[in-house]
């Protein structure tokens, strides 16, 4: 019997919707959101709002019919750094479920929503989201409020699986392989100036890329996700934004949480970011 090989998806777990206060326009229905994953090309998608679950019911009730698939989850942010890691859940799971979720971090009441830190470390949050079987993805690693923040050797106890699944990347075209030298720090300054419109001292540079080599050297999956921001250089989020960043995983059968984690354990010959991998891969 001759085997299908399994299709590669287009996925953007790193999404907010209108629910979030810093979405541009609190008009867009969650009709136009979908569609507008529909354009980026999308197949995969994964609400993750900040500290929050409200947005998530009506994205699942426009998919429906979409051939799309929506991962209810959320941004949440972590301790005193307020370093953001995106929660999953399984697709059969409702805004309630990352809402008990979000009230064993403490996140509750007048905090759901906001931009406050946890009372609870990073590591707190990430055992709770294993006991409950979530996908754990550490957001943006090398740029703001990622892990670059973390001394070496914190940083080195969360990359462990124990922890997290995978991480979220963003800069990889800057930093290249192994990093950039002393006589590189002008060119990358001019770089992160026109990706975040903004003068990035070179120091932080340093802090996010040693998060991105940290995380290079171990075996786990470096990831891109969009985090659909309104233009470019625009820390708000919108439409505009929604797939400009992606990540192609080969999964077996419908995606689910627990195809995705066979997916990310083979994720050598599994898993391609859209800077290895701007189109869609094609099958060896």
């Amino acid at each position: 019997m001759k085997h299908l090989k399994a299709p590669w998806y287009k996925c953007d777990f790193h999404l907010h919707t209108m629910q979030s206060t810093c979405f541009s326009d609190h008009e867009v229905t969650a009709v136009q959101w979908i569609q507008a994953a529909l354009d980026a090309g999308l197949e995969c998608v994964a609400v993750t709002d900040h500290n929050d679950y409200r947005g998530i019911d009506q994205i699942q009730a426009a998919s429906v019919g979409k051939g799309i698939t929506v991962f209810p989850g959320t941004e949440i942010s972590c301790g005193n750094l307020k370093i953001h890691v995106l929660i999953l859940f399984d697709v059969d799971k409702a805004g309630s479920d990352i809402q008990d979720f979000l009230s064993k971090c403490g996140i509750q009441g007048a905090d759901i929503g906001s931009s406050k830190g946890t009372v609870k470390n990073i590591f707190e949050i990430c055992e709770i989201a294993r006991t409950l079987d979530c996908l754990v993805i550490p957001a943006h690693i090398d740029d703001f409020h990622g892990l670059g923040s973390l001394a070496q050797h914190p940083l080195k106890r969360i990359l462990d699986h124990k922890y997290i699944d995978a991480v979220q990347i963003d800069n990889q075209d800057i930093w290249g392989a192994t990093g950039f030298k002393d006589t590189d720090e002008d060119s990358v300054y001019l770089k992160l100036r026109d990706r975040y419109n903004a003068d990035i001292p070179i120091q932080r540079a340093k802090e996010w890329q040693k998060a991105y080599l940290e995380a290079r050297k171990i075996d786990i999956p470096l990831l891109t996700f969009s985090d659909n921001p309104n233009d470019e250089g625009d820390s708000h989020h919108g439409l505009w934004g929604i797939g400009k960043q992606y990540t192609w995983l080969k999964i077996h059968g419908k995606p689910t949480l627990a195809s995705l984690r066979q997916t990310l354990a083979s994720y050598k010959t599994h898993v391609k970011n859209c800077f290895d991998s701007p189109e869609r891969p094609l099958d060896d």
